[in-house]
């Protein structure tokens, strides 16, 4: 993935501070370029046996002195958290950030030598991660008036995002300022016009840059996915002969089935049905291998169930159809809204004919985004559902019957600028990690220097991302366990010590003011800059694909510990059946979970959680056939096609906390 570096590990088995420490963690002793020490640490050490005593300003030490965790609190060579250390000689836990000291150096301060006796209780080095990481969630959330503290001290723990997701403040923003300011029609020719038609052209070139389509397609708007796959399924009505064959993914919402199922009704088409294997869940490519045939004209394919939450690989799946069939013959149609949330949508890699996805899911206004190859588009050109007058030079005037939504375009050019700020704010923590403030090579500076503006060049290729040692929560079953005061249930368990986490919380609130100036100096290098976007005056028309790659690799950073938590629950519970991947790598999934439960109705439990200030959703969330199939296979033993299953989604703005609080709900309800 492009944008944020992380190695591998930190990539696809990102734990977080969910769990135990990691078995084996290499040693953090570093040449200042590429080499770092393959050893393993000391146990409580950030260095193996041979480094662990070695520094420009200490002296060598045999590691025996570092046996014992609790007698050191080791000084972070990062220059980040300094320390997080509880002494019982010392009274109340201190946190140094950086070189912001909390209490006078003493005889026994740890960067001098060992402390003797009465030991000190080391909390562990992990605490230096969860703190940064807490306030990466909330830096993200406070983009969202949704979470405003006036505004949502009664708003429910939002998780019901694969319906339609929270909008950052500088959508809604765009939107009033457009509408204050250049709510007029476009193409008059006076000045205020030509700026709202100039907004409108932005929506498109950012979409495009979003989708990754220049030079490959050409995207159109609508009010719905439902809508534009309509449209889509007419025009190629008049192209299909009695005879020719339509494969549907059952997983399919039926935006990308209803339409098809029409036409082949209606003039005499095959459909043929790409089925889930009702024992994994799982979308076969062996089973739909085996229904392509030469007649083959229309692959219909969830990228994502909004149900499963399992991730196809699209790429594999038009190679496998194109290689049977014909590169020209047979189109790939694939239904992006559950997709397009989690992932960097990227149908140059893809080679996909048609992807379409709803805005709404995806932090943006209510409309929806058609891509079309330019061979595609060339294939329905004479059949678009605008006037007749409307000429083919424009693919966009063709198929948006009677425009798009102007003031929506405006929302969708400033969710660009919120792609900005994921990026930068990866990026941040990554340098707040690695150490905020710290000079930067001649050669970083140069290279920044150079890539100015929204959406700077610049990739990171020299840090890494290491969240550390993982923490285990573990939630009591409480009198009340759904309720705020629950959260005093949830324990961090790390390197032998117990800590609560409103304790936790207590710390690093204490340090906050330190806590975001790394933050801020962190942001003052990062390389992702931001133009400020004006509605109404100039609009912004930049946007760089590194940026949409690096704000989706925040996302999965942020998500990826949210669904292993959740999923990890639930495959504990003898009475619950996960639908979908029970792995919680993001090759496979997205935080979009959906389970029954073998005696309880689906509706209930989503009462219960709806009590206790959760927002959720059960049924079948338009995936009516994929429910009835579950139905027509016994795994829906207490529920129909209504009662369908219970679905939670969750999305990067989404915290440990809240999933914490769930677990601890569920625990009461299942």
């Amino acid at each position: 993935m492009a944008g944020i570096p992380m190695s591998p590990d930190a990539t696809h088995h990102v734990q977080g501070f969910w769990s135990a420490v990691r078995d084996v963690v290499r040693c953090n002793r570093k040449d200042g370029k590429r080499w770092q020490c393959a050893r393993e640490v000391v146990p409580g050490q950030k260095y193996c046996e041979r480094h662990v005593g070695r520094g420009r300003s200490r002296p060598k030490r045999s590691a025996e002195n570092y046996s014992a965790s609790s007698e050191v609190a080791a000084t972070s060579s990062l220059g980040t958290i300094s320390s997080i250390s509880m002494s019982a000689a010392a009274g109340p836990l201190h946190i140094g950030f950086n070189n912001v000291q909390h209490a006078s150096p003493s005889p026994t301060d740890p960067r001098n030598h060992i402390i003797p006796s009465p030991p000190a209780v080391m909390l562990p080095s992990c605490f230096e991660k969860v703190a940064r990481v807490k306030v990466l969630y909330d830096r993200v959330r406070s983009n969202f008036p949704y979470f405003d503290v006036l505004m949502g001290k009664n708003q429910p723990v939002f998780m019901e995002n694969a319906g339609g997701s929270q909008v950052p403040r500088v959508v809604v923003d765009a939107i009033c300022n457009y509408m204050k300011a250049s709510y007029v029609q476009t193409g008059a020719g006076y000045d205020l016009s030509n700026r709202a038609g100039e907004t409108v052209k932005s929506a498109h070139n950012h979409m495009k840059t979003f989708t990754n389509a220049h030079g490959f397609g050409e995207v159109v708007f609508g009010p719905s996915t439902s809508q534009l796959l309509m449209n889509l399924s007419h025009c190629y009505s008049h192209l299909l002969c009695e005879g020719d064959e339509i494969i549907i993914h059952e997983a399919n919402h039926e935006a990308n089935s209803g339409p098809w199922l029409r036409i082949a009704l209606r003039y005499g088409l095959t459909v043929k049905w790409w089925r889930v294997n009702y024992d994994t869940f799982e979308s076969e490519l062996e089973a739909l291998a085996a229904l392509v045939t030469p007649r083959t004209r229309i692959v219909a394919v969830a990228h994502v169930s909004n149900i499963l939450g399992e991730v196809l690989d699209l790429e594999r799946i038009v190679k496998l159809v194109k290689t049977r069939v014909g590169d020209n013959v047979v189109r790939v149609v694939a239904d992006g809204v559950a997709y397009a949330p989690h992932r960097a949508v990227d149908v140059a890699k893809w080679g996909v004919d048609w992807y379409v996805f709803s805005s709404y899911t995806v932090y943006g206004p209510h409309m929806a985004v058609l891509y079309g190859s330019h061979d595609a588009f060339m294939d329905v050109k004479n059949y678009s559902p605008n006037w007749d007058f409307v000429g083919e030079e424009d693919v966009t005037k063709q198929f948006e019957l009677g425009g798009p939504n102007h003031e929506a375009c405006a929302g969708v050019v400033a969710l660009t600028q919120y792609m900005g700020v994921l990026a930068r704010v990866g990026e941040a923590f990554t340098l707040s990690l690695e150490g905020a403030g710290k000079e930067k090579s001649q050669d970083t500076v140069a290279r920044q220097n150079e890539n100015t503006g929204a959406g700077g060049m610049m990739k990171l290729e020299d840090t890494s991302i290491a969240l550390g040692a993982r923490v285990d929560n573990a939630v009591d079953n409480s009198s009340s366990p759904c309720g705020p005061g629950g959260l005093a249930d949830v324990t961090m368990k790390s390197c032998g010590a117990d800590i609560q986490l409103s304790g936790v919380s207590d710390i690093y609130m204490d340090n906050v003011a330190s806590s975001l100036r790394d933050w801020d100096l962190a942001l003052q290098g990062t390389s992702f800059g931001q133009e400020a976007l004006s509605f109404g005056g100039k609009v912004s028309t930049r946007l760089d694909r590194v940026v949409v790659e690096a704000a989706f690799d925040t996302i999965i950073l942020l998500e990826q510990p949210l669904q292993e938590k959740l999923l990890a629950f639930l495959r504990s519970r003898h009475d619950v059946i996960i639908l979908g991947p029970i792995s919680s790598e993001p090759d496979f999934r997205v935080p979009t979970i959906s389970f029954i439960h073998v005696s309880k109705r689906s509706s209930q439990i989503c009462q219960e959680l709806h009590s206790a200030n959760f927002a959720c959703r059960n049924g079948h969330m338009g995936s009516y056939r994929l429910i009835s199939g579950l139905v027509a296979h016994k795994k829906l033993t207490m529920n129909n096609e209504e009662e369908g299953v219970v679905r939670l989604s969750m999305v990067h703005y989404n915290t440990p906390i809240e999933v914490a609080r769930l677990i601890g709900c569920l625990q009461a309800i299942l």
